[in-house]
């Protein structure tokens, strides 16, 4: 989702799965564990006359709960 807060601001997040699609059926080392993966992601942009600025997060987790992920991300554009 995205949407304009103004003619400046704009926020945008999302949420997303990715599944795990191991066959149960195969030798695996932990075989009833779950796998799915869950991400959130929220952002920002700022935008003045030729600038723009962005700042995002992205946050992903193995629904076992054992690997977890944080990520931000910020940068700017400048166009001529």
């Amino acid at each position: 989702m995205e949407t304009n807060i103004d003619n400046k601001w704009i926020i945008r997040g999302g949420l997303f799965t990715l599944n795990d699609i191991r066959d149960k059926t195969e030798e695996w080392f932990n075989p009833y564990d779950n796998y799915n993966q869950l991400f959130l992601t929220i952002g920002a942009s700022y935008q003045q006359k030729n600038l723009e600025a962005n700042i995002a997060i992205l946050t992903s987790e193995i629904s076992s709960g054992i690997i977890k992920n944080t990520y931000i991300n910020g940068g700017m554009t400048f166009n001529f």
